[in-house]
């Protein structure tokens, strides 16, 4: 069911990156391209973690999931405040004056609605979910059409639109998720601070994942420029839309695979996971590998052939979120959460300093090949790494040096 929800957000949204990619400016597209990067940096600075905290906490007891989610709420809260004041700051310093943009940062306000939704989650229960994030993407293309097509050519304006219709989302997923809440009075099982010292290295983990994902958009725009970076994300949102499938699939798997951790057979269901995924991120990789430019003309036009090269190398690397997704979900379904903190840390490393080293070098690798070259690197430490740490901590315990428990 996520699966085919987010193909057809990603059918809408490739429709409208492909309409803005002829219709505006090639810069005004790189900036606009830039600030979905920036809002989706937000989404994960408002969540930190706390959504995996819910289903961790509350996975079989209704009490405890009452609890923690109205713990999720005000912690979510508290972000999203942080997450406006650093979105204005963001924008100021890159735009100046920009009261539609400045506007457009408000909706970080509207995210703790949505955290009634988990309850769907919980349940592995997405048809409803599902239902209203693919309308609302449908409306938000339809509304981008619109307006392209009464002659406005502003990223601030489209972006505004943008995020009016991720807060009527989260409206929408609050009613639908109010029935299906539990009828039991949040106890006091669950308090704030031990809730978020549950929350904090997960947090960190996505905050990272999230960084080492979009780096590359900070250091393409200050080391070449918007127009390049416009260039550039036409590759990436290829790739985004490819492995964002994995991240969708391992993350409705969380609860089964926390289910399968307590019966001490993790390490075989994330196998059985992990070899379908693979299996259908070779399938969606082939036909973009073997014919880059042809598809990036097809969707975007003729000016964002340059971005073939890299398009091949993040397709590798998309093949490594594929294989390893499952192993970096595993481990927080094991509760090692400051495990997966570190993995991204060293994957936002390693990619920071390729886009350093890379992008302002003159060899092949250089330019926005070079952004691209640092991101299959990333990803490919995160798939060892993972698959590394899981194995050694899921070894019978006989076979390891310490007692603690098994998988």
């Amino acid at each position: 069911m996520l699966f085919v929800g987010r193909q057809w957000g990603a059918v809408c949204s490739a429709f409208t990156i492909a309409l803005l990619a002829r219709e505006l400016p090639l810069a005004e597209f790189g900036r606009y391209t830039f600030y979905l990067a920036v809002f989706a940096f937000v989404d994960v600075i408002v969540d930190f973690g706390s959504g995996t905290a819910v289903l961790q906490k509350g996975a079989h007891s209704d009490p405890a999931f009452a609890a923690s989610l109205a713990q999720a709420r005000r912690m979510r809260l508290g972000f999203a405040i942080l997450a406006v004041l650093l979105l204005g700051c963001v924008i100021t310093s890159f735009e100046g004056p920009a009261p539609w943009l400045l506007v457009a940062s408000l909706y970080p306000l509207a995210r703790p609605l949505e955290t009634s939704s988990l309850v769907f989650q919980r349940a592995i229960a997405h048809g409803r979910p599902v239902g209203i994030r693919s309308l609302i993407a449908t409306l938000r293309a339809c509304s981008i059409l619109l307006i392209v097509h009464a002659g406005h050519r502003e990223a601030q304006v489209l972006l505004f639109t943008y995020c009016a219709w991720s807060v009527a989302c989260h409206g929408l997923l609050f009613v639908a998720a109010r029935p299906y809440l539990p009828g039991i009075a949040p106890s006091r099982d669950v308090p704030l601070r031990g809730f978020l010292a549950l929350a904090l290295p997960l947090g960190i983990g996505a905050l990272l994942q999230q960084a080492y994902f979009y780096t590359d958009n900070l250091f393409v725009r200050s080391l070449l420029g918007v127009e390049e970076l416009g260039r550039y994300n036409a590759g990436a949102r290829i790739f985004s839309w490819i492995a964002l499938v994995a991240a969708y699939t391992t993350t409705a798997a969380l609860p089964w695979m926390v289910r399968r951790h307590e019966e001490g057979r993790l390490l075989d269901a994330t196998r059985r996971l992990a070899r379908p995924l693979v299996l259908g991120g070779l399938a969606a990789c082939v036909l973009p590998f073997a014919f880059p430019q042809a598809l990036l003309e097809l969707v975007f036009g003729p000016g964002f052939a340059g971005a073939a090269g890299p398009l091949r190398w993040l397709l590798a690397g998309a093949i490594c979120v594929f294989a390893g997704a499952p192993y970096l979900t595993a481990l927080v379904a094991s509760g090692r959460s400051w495990s997966v903190a570190g993995i991204t840390a060293a994957g936002l490393l390693v990619n920071a300093i390729g886009n350093r080293m890379w992008i302002p070098s003159e060899g092949p690798l250089g330019g926005i090949e070079g952004a691209a070259v640092a991101t299959f690197a990333s990803e490919a430490l995160v798939l060892v790494s993972s698959l590394l740490v899981l194995r050694r901590a899921c070894r019978p315990a006989g076979m390891r040096a310490t007692s603690s428990p098994g998988c």
